[in-house]
Parts: C-alpha cells; sequence; structure tokens
C-alpha cells in the first residue's frame, strides 16, 4: 500500500484510529464505476508515474472489518460488535476511508443486488452476525450479480462488498508505520501492544 497508494497513507494518518487493523479494498471509483483497470496501473515500476496516477485517479479504501483497535484484539469478537466498533471507529474518517454498506434487511439487500451489477461490484456478502473472524476460511456467503441470491436468512448481515474488481488488503496502521497484508488472516498475528508487526 505504501508503493502504489501514497494518497492512502497520507489519508490513514488523518482518518484513522491511531492504532487499528482493517480489512477492506483499495478501489478507485469513477463516474462510471469502480475502474479496476486504473488500479492495476498503479502497480508500477516506476515511482513518478505512481505517483501521477495517484493524483490524476485517486484510490479510496473501503472497510469491510476490524481486526484490532489500540491494543484490543478484536478477532474473537462476534461480527455483529465488529461491525459497530467499525463503524464507530470510522465515524469520523473523511473521503478516504469508507465502511462499506451493511443491512439485516432483506428487501434492502435485494435493492442493492439489483443495483450492484451496473455498478462495478460483483455481489453482496453475508455473514452471519455471531460468527468470529476466521482467517484462511470462506464463513461467509457470496451472491453473485450474475444471478439473484436463492435465500436471505434474516439473521445475517448482507453487505456490498467489492470482490474481484480491486486489491484486497488488511492494513495495519500506527502514527509512525503503514503495512498492509496480501492476506488478511496475517494481520492479527503479527499485531503488537507497542504497536508494531
Amino acid at each position: 500500500m505504501t508503493r502504489y497508494f501514497p494518497e492512502l497513507i497520507a489519508a490513514a494518518a488523518a482518518e484513522l484510529p491511531e492504532r487499528c487493523v482493517i480489512d477492506g479494498e483499495i478501489v478507485i471509483a469513477t463516474d462510471h464505476g469502480l475502474d479496476f483497470e486504473a488500479l492495476q496501473q498503479r502497480i508500477h515500476p516506476a515511482d513518478s508515474r505512481v505517483r501521477m496516477l495517484a493524483k490524476q485517479t485517486p484510490a479510496s479504501f473501503i472497510a469491510f472489518d476490524l481486526l484490532a483497535l489500540g491494543d484490543d484484539d478484536y478477532t474473537k469478537r462476534p461480527f455483529n460488535e465488529r461491525r459497530a466498533a467499525l463503524v464507530d471507529a470510522l465515524t469520523d474518517a473523511g473521503p478516504w476511508f469508507h465502511v462499506t454498506a451493511a443491512t439485516t434487511e432483506l428487501t434492502t439487500a435485494q435493492l442493492w443486488f439489483d443495483e450492484f451489477a451496473g455498478a462495478g461490484l460483483d455481489g453482496l456478502i453475508a455473514k452471519p452476525l455471531t460468527i468470529t473472524y476466521q482467517p484462511d476460511k470462506r464463513v461467509c456467503s457470496r451472491s453473485s450479480t450474475s444471478g439473484p441470491p436463492t435465500a436471505w436468512s434474516p439473521v445475517t448481515a448482507c453487505t456490498s462488498r467489492v470482490t474481484t474488481r480491486s486489491a484486497h488488503c488488511c492494513s495495519g496502521y500506527t502514527r509512525t508505520t503503514a503495512h498492509s497484508h496480501r492476506s488478511a488472516s496475517s494481520a492479527p498475528s503479527q499485531w503488537s501492544s507497542d504497536g508494531n508487526y
């Protein structure tokens, strides 16, 4: 993240809690929806080109889950608690960091599903509200925009999640350093109370 998305590093210092680990995805939004090709162009060897693209097509971060905040490991807490803490932690976030929308209402989830196909989003993710964070396991249901969901459970949170058209990362941040991990599962085990990884 540091090398290819410099605008997010500066924004993290301003918008995120002092020490946190957040699961989410980096996206580039345009007037026509999410632009995966613009995102891919950021992975470039020339620093000057990356910085130019950061100004021309700035990226933002969509947060899905909170794994740690300060000295607290949230991975053993149920999703509904992690979600509430995530929303609270990012309440004052600015234009760069966003919390994905979520609902437990079937009609809202169906409306999102119907609208997402044209916005560059791949579908919805449904998670049981009581599930703990499960590294390296698929414990949620995914409904692709290529077909409607077959069933919705009223006890799941349906989250508008960008899945294959963005760069997935789990970001850990302190005021003095910024790190990203390709796998969200690597972050909690590397988090320490002194703010280092």
